[in-house]
């Protein structure tokens, strides 16, 4: 049964509750952390991906050959527009960007399409220049007859798809063609005032020198490369650190696993590839393997758990060091065990639940984003489906063109103004009518221009004979040897004429060397028998791209929660503009992540603060068959898309303001029905044990803690009373002694509670002699007060009657103890001495008593004085025996009750005789002490050895010291 109650009181204790309360939360933290580690490590090497991933975004958009060039390109412009054409500056910033950045340029300045100054002055082809540059203002004839006169030019320096017409289209842009294996970029712009700026760059740095020249303003990291489709090889510009054969395993490593990131060599490598072979990277240490802080906190969890459940089964089966530890919390206050289980009860489940609650917040936002990223892909593919608007209004334009009246019987003057407004509109490139011998009845184009005008020639007439021979019959039409040549290529599928041929009335569409897509519809009349016989229209296909998606972009509402942009940044006429504009900070983290999708030809998102809001990102290059020309975007507010957590995140804060409202209010509630109380009770228990009998507990309420303050009140009340008593003791007591010649005599007193047990007396039995007693009844309180007392009344009598002392004193004492005391469990060990006080002769009686300490001045040491005997009461009748001693002046007797010795010191072990002996001689052995510090040092030391609080008994000294016969 023994057993038993101790394994239910260990199993079902405060301390025991606390560590399993300490233990679950504890375990529950651990392990939804550890379910959740392979998220949080995800959500980790996605934000270091995603770092890289911007880093090598602005250094991709900074090294980009187009960019790299419009940038110093248009910093020049800058330049002269800020200190004028002739500013000697402008040759030193032109040699500048040719030294440092590797790019050769020439600039042009004109003045109302004149130049006046160029840049260097030794700057040749300047009447092309001002010839082409002039061609860019004109229309009709005068266009025609200009681009004429600088023909070769044209297709010598700046390629035959260059011409003014399709130049002019693209102001501040940059022009890239590539002529006789060289590649070249022309720039241009123009103000209201007449002021014009011509550039041309003949030369620029390929990806090592542009990544050489812009690594200074980059961290390590990063590396470049260009691959040679030719030979199949590599050349690489590695980071710092990294050799060329490693960067070249790691890029065979991510183009075999078709991966922009790979881990090799302990690294993680991001690699970037345009399609002209050159290569990008971004290497940073890898994070795989490396644990993170969710791995320390999950091991800490259950590694602390584990440590409380091993204390909690060792406390269980009473191992000592857990069962010490265990009872310490045990002897908590009452008021913090009910904090702790405030605790239990309200906040670690709320937190719990806050854990869990943003656990799934966080998760569900993951969702979120992933499903606004398809979303917004889907957005995209919207806006770039916007084109087939303009695909069907061409189409329709072509038919009705094929069937209009006027060109059914050629009305010129309407065909060219139709014509001309459509090529104004930007709704068509070219026209071309011919009659059934090929020859042109109208073009937009002059065939002195456009070497196309002989394929369309060939073209029509075979188109004619295949789907209208009738109406070649009779002609009797020579076949040219360029016929001949032109047939054999229509006639072969190799380049997918035969297939174009074989079916009219339909859009054709065709890559340009330029890069752009053309369509291209072409028909015949077969039902007529005169007229025209052929009809083709040419147009870009990047046009209708472009005014159908800017069409949207402008039309768009003005709330900016949600909108798309597009980036202009096609191949052969970059502008590097965004529309609609952006401005600030994220305009270039926006710029850099375009350009990087350009580059990799693929999707990216990205979160980006614009305009002081955050934006999730997404953008992707426009993939209408070709074209190639945009970068599409969508934007769309971080907090727009998590709106769906808003009321989930809502209720979430209020349930969490509720939860610690009512905590706050049970907090309240607990303070006032318990922890106010309780903290009342304890200061009455202070107030007790600091004897301040004049403290009242304020009664709060009638339940018990209301009868518990009032029982406490009444404590305090008889408390006050026992002060008065513990007065009305110490009067009968003496305080101290008349002085006696020769002889100087000390008490010291004190009590464990208010009434002591211990007595102390002094009187003169008869004239020449001294008595004292010292006496100490078991226990101590009222009961140890009052036998006290009685035994001061015996020895008051017995002065009286002239009792001879110390004999018939201890008998009458022993007879009150044995009869009246002794039922009571009370008894009284009693110490008397007579001194002569002449002869200096001490004679000591011993009842019990510890013995008394003599001191002997001339031997210079202590020694008991050993008296057995029973305290009184134990016996009827008291066996009596004295020692004498002399003593001599400087000698000392030392009497005290055994409170003294047996008072417990801070390690639990007693004071002890022996230590009182040697601090005794230790006191006494300095000569000059004075007789009345003698007891207080005694008083120190006991004090500096004992636990602090109250005695646990009382204490009384009594000191004799013979100082000689001087007053």
């Amino acid at each position: 049964m023994e057993e038993n109650s101790k394994f239910e009181k260990a199993t079902f204790s405060f301390g025991y509750a606390i560590i399993l309360f300490a233990i679950i939360p504890l375990f529950i933290f651990s392990f939804t952390i550890n379910q959740s580690l392979e998220r949080f490590t995800e959500e980790k090497i996605q934000k270091q991906h995603l770092a890289m991933e911007k880093d090598l975004d602005f250094f991709v958009a900074k090294t980009f050959s187009n960019n790299y060039i419009i940038k110093h390109v248009r910093n020049m412009v800058k330049q002269i527009s800020r200190e004028g054409f002739h500013s000697p500056n402008l040759l030193k910033y032109r040699n500048k960007i040719l030294r440092t950045k590797n790019i050769a340029l020439s600039a042009y300045l004109f003045k109302d399409g004149k130049i006046v100054h160029t840049i260097p002055e030794t700057a040749s082809n300047k009447e092309f220049i001002s010839d082409y540059y002039q061609a860019l203002f004109l229309n009709g004839v005068e266009l025609t007859e200009k681009q004429i006169k600088i023909k070769e030019s044209v297709e010598k320096l700046m390629g035959s798809s260059m011409r003014a017409e399709v130049f002019r289209r693209y102001p501040r842009s940059l022009q890239i063609v590539r002529t006789g294996g060289v590649n070249r970029c022309f720039y241009w712009t123009h103000d209201r005032k007449g002021l014009g700026i011509f550039i041309v760059i003949s030369n620029f740095p390929d990806i090592i020198k542009r990544t050489q020249n812009s690594l200074r303003t980059f961290q390590n990291g990063f590396g470049a490369g260009i691959f040679n489709k030719n030979s199949n090889s590599v050349t690489f510009l590695p980071p710092n650190g990294i050799s060329t054969e490693t960067m070249t395993l790691a890029w065979k490593r991510s183009q075999n696993e078709g991966s922009d990131f790979i881990h090799f060599a302990g690294k993680d490598w991001l690699f970037v590839f345009h399609e002209s072979g050159e290569i990008w990277c971004k290497v940073i240490e890898s994070s795989s393997g490396k644990k993170s802080i969710y791995h320390f906190l999950v091991f800490a969890g259950y590694f602390i758990s584990s440590m409380l459940l091993l204390l909690l089964l060792l406390g269980t089966f009473q191992i000592e060091f857990a069962k010490n530890l265990i009872d310490r919390l045990e002897s908590t206050g009452i008021k913090y065990r009910l904090g702790w289980l405030f605790c239990m009860a309200s906040i670690v489940p709320l937190a719990i639940a806050l854990l869990f609650s943003g656990l799934g917040i966080n998760y569900r936002a993951e969702i979120l984003r992933e499903e606004n990223c398809r979303q917004a892909l889907e957005r995209l593919n919207s806006l770039e489906n916007s084109y087939i608007k303009g695909y069907e209004r061409f189409r329709k334009r072509c038919t009705f063109l094929r069937n209009a009246s006027w060109i059914k019987v050629p009305d010129k003057e309407r065909i060219a103004s139709w014509a001309a407004r459509m090529t104004q509109i930007e709704e068509l490139q070219r026209l071309d009518i011919r009659n059934i011998k090929g020859e042109e009845l109208f073009s937009t184009d002059d065939q002195r221009l456009h070497g196309a005008a002989m394929a369309s020639m060939v073209f029509s007439r075979m188109a004619s004979k295949k789907h209208s021979p009738e109406r070649l019959q009779g002609l009797g039409l020579d076949i040219t040897p360029e016929e001949i040549v032109s047939e054999g290529i229509l006639k072969s599928d190799d380049v997918g004429m035969a297939t174009v041929m074989s079916k009219r009335n339909q859009i054709w569409r065709f890559q340009l060397g330029c890069g752009t897509t053309a369509l291209w519809y072409w028909d015949v009349y077969p039902e007529l028998a005169t007229g025209p016989s052929f009809t083709a229209i040419t147009h870009q296909m990047n046009w209708i791209l472009y005014k159908e998606v800017r069409k949207i972009i402008s039309n768009q509402s003005s709330d900016r929660r949600n909108f798309q942009a597009i980036f202009e940044i096609d191949n052969w006429h970059p502008r590097f503009e965004f529309s609609p504009r952006f401005s600030g900070i994220g305009k270039n983290e926006l710029k850099a992540a375009a350009i990087r999708s350009f580059v990799s030809k693929k999707f990216l998102s990205r979160e980006i603060e614009i305009d002081g809001s955050k934006y999730l990102v997404t953008m992707r290059p426009d993939q209408t068959q070709g074209v190639g020309y945009f970068i599409l975007i969508d934007l769309i507010r971080s907090d727009f898309i998590l709106r769906e957590l808003e009321p989930v995140t809502a209720r979430i804060f209020i349930g969490t303001i509720l939860s610690i409202l009512i905590s706050f209010i049970a907090a309240m509630s607990l303070s006032l029905l318990f922890i106010n109380p309780i903290s009342d009770l304890e200061s009455g228990m202070n107030a007790i044990r600091n004897r301040v009998s004049d403290f009242r507990i304020k009664v709060r309420r009638k339940d018990e803690f209301g009868k518990l303050a009032g029982v406490f009140n009444t404590v305090l009340t008889d408390m006050k009373e026992l002060k008065y008593a513990a007065y009305v003791q110490e009067s009968l007591l003496p305080s101290k002694i008349n002085s006696i010649s020769g002889w100087d005599i000390s008490f010291l007193r004190r009590s464990a509670s208010d009434l002591a047990g211990d007595y102390h007396d002094f009187f003169e039995p008869e004239k020449g002699k001294i008595a004292m007693i010292i006496g100490d009844v078991t226990g101590h309180g009222i009961s140890a007060a009052i036998a006290m007392s009685m035994a001061k009344a015996t020895v008051s009598y017995g002065k009286i009657e002239q009792w001879s002392f110390p004999d018939q004193y201890l008998e009458r004492l022993n007879a009150l103890f044995f009869k009246e005391l002794k039922p009571r469990s009370k008894y009284m060990t009693l110490g008397a001495v007579s001194i002569d006080i002449e002869s200096g002769e001490v004679s000591i009686s011993n009842c019990g008593h510890p013995y008394p300490i003599f001191y002997s001045a001339s031997e210079r040491k202590t020694s008991e004085i050993e008296i057995p005997s029973l305290p009184l009461g134990i016996r009827p009748k008291r066996r009596s025996e004295i020692k004498k001693i002399q003593m001599l002046k400087g000698d000392a007797l030392l009497m005290y009750s055994d409170g003294f010795p047996e008072c417990p010191g801070k390690k639990d072990e007693p004071f002890g005789y022996k230590r009182l002996n040697e601090c005794f001689k230790e006191i006494m052995l300095p000569k000059g002490n004075k007789y009345n510090t003698i007891l207080e040092s005694l008083n120190s030391k006991l004090d500096a050895f004992r636990k602090p609080g109250p005695l646990p008994d009382d204490i009384t000294l009594m000191l004799i010291f013979r100082s000689g016969n001087e007053e």
